[in-house]
């Protein structure tokens, strides 16, 4: 009985990463995001952002691809904070250029569609980081009456489920739901560090593939 097991624990991952022609695949990202900055002290309440960008696929197997994209995203939080015994509402937008590397483990779905499961590693750029009070006035998060330090880099482990649907023409669209946890502080003060947490909603759009 161990024998047979293991003879279908094999051949199940034969049949995983069983190779196929490699193919390349390319398309284009756009959608929401939902995010906060929680710290050990103090969190944020979570705010809605955009997203878009590139994606580029290798596949490898019929169950196996590994995507990497280029997204512009927009995270941050907002929430009431204590000034000079006032409470005053503020808004803190942080732009990031993202490099997501992905493993993607797909199923079929009927016919022509398939979920994908993946995870991997989350590459953060920090393109721009501003706070809005209630007055609708703007300060860059650097200003040093802010006391905080928008870091330039972070990174990000993002795990998430896809759904795509092939078209006759070879194009498939889709969309995609992601939580993307923050490993590294992505802004710092003297007084607490905040970790950006994000869901994303991604509508997708994939070139035919390519050999």
């Amino acid at each position: 009985m161990r024998l047979r097991g293991l003879i279908l624990g094999l051949a199940a991952l034969g049949l995983l990463a069983a190779p196929i022609q490699a193919q390349h695949a390319f398309g284009f990202n756009a959608g929401a995001t939902y995010a906060s900055l929680d710290g050990f002290d103090a969190d944020s309440d979570s705010k809605w952002g955009f997203l878009g960008g590139v994606r580029y696929e290798w596949i490898n197997s019929r169950y196996l691809s590994i995507p990497i994209e280029l997204n512009f995203v927009q995270k941050g939080g907002q929430g009431n904070v204590d000034v000079s015994g006032d409470d005053v509402f503020v808004e803190v937008t942080n732009n990031f250029v993202e490099i997501p590397i992905l493993l993607n483990i797909t199923y079929p779905a009927g016919t022509s569609g398939r979920f994908g499961f993946y995870s991997g590693i989350e590459l953060g750029f920090n393109v721009g980081c501003t706070v809005e009070g209630n007055s609708g006035d703007s300060m860059d998060c650097g200003d040093g009456s802010l006391q905080l330090d928008p870091q330039g880099f972070n990174y990000s482990w993002p795990f998430g489920i896809e759904y795509l649907h092939q078209l006759n023409s070879g194009h498939r669209i889709g969309f995609d739901v992601r939580y993307s946890l923050g490993i590294s502080n992505a802004v710092e003060s003297s007084w607490v560090n905040f970790k950006n947490k994000a869901w994303y909603f991604t509508g997708r759009w994939m070139l035919p593939a390519r050999l």
